[in-house]
């Protein structure tokens, strides 16, 4: 229950941090309205959601100038802006749900790398965020 509570606080803590990108090979149009699935955090592959399940969903929607989407098992939301090439997320903030202890240690990790945003590419179908800690590669799943 301990660590539990323990990683309730982390994840808060991570929400209120802000990220900052640099994409000059990229233009931010290209995320705008897409909707991208986890499919690993530094080459550690997502196991996809088991049948009938409530969590174990990882995805990511881009709005114009807000974010959502599932980060496992909380639902999160927040804003980010871009300011000369560079994406900075801003109020990031969930649910509160608890779930498996191996889901909730990839949640933290997801959403921390979402708060410490260093670079961002888009090749094909795939996007990928790199941040301090982990490497997050989406594949796209709408426009």
């Amino acid at each position: 229950m301990k660590r539990l509570l323990f990683l309730f606080i982390s994840v808060l803590l991570v929400f209120s941090c802000s990220s900052t990108a640099n994409n000059s090979k990229n233009n931010i149009s290209s995320l705008e309205n897409t909707s991208w699935k986890l499919v690993d955090i530094s080459g550690e592959k997502i196991p996809p959601k088991p049948d009938g399940q409530r969590f174990g969903e990882f995805t990511l929607n881009i709005g114009t100038d807000s974010i959502n989407g599932s980060s496992g098992i909380n639902s999160f939301f927040g804003s980010y802006t871009v300011n000369n090439g560079k994406i900075t997320t801003k109020g990031i903030a969930g649910t509160l749900m608890a779930g498996p202890e191996e889901l909730m240690k990839l949640e933290g990790r997801y959403l921390k790398a979402l708060n410490d945003i260093k670079s961002y590419k888009i090749i094909n179908n795939t996007l990928k965020i790199e941040s301090d800690t982990d490497t997050l590669t989406f594949q796209k799943v709408s426009q």
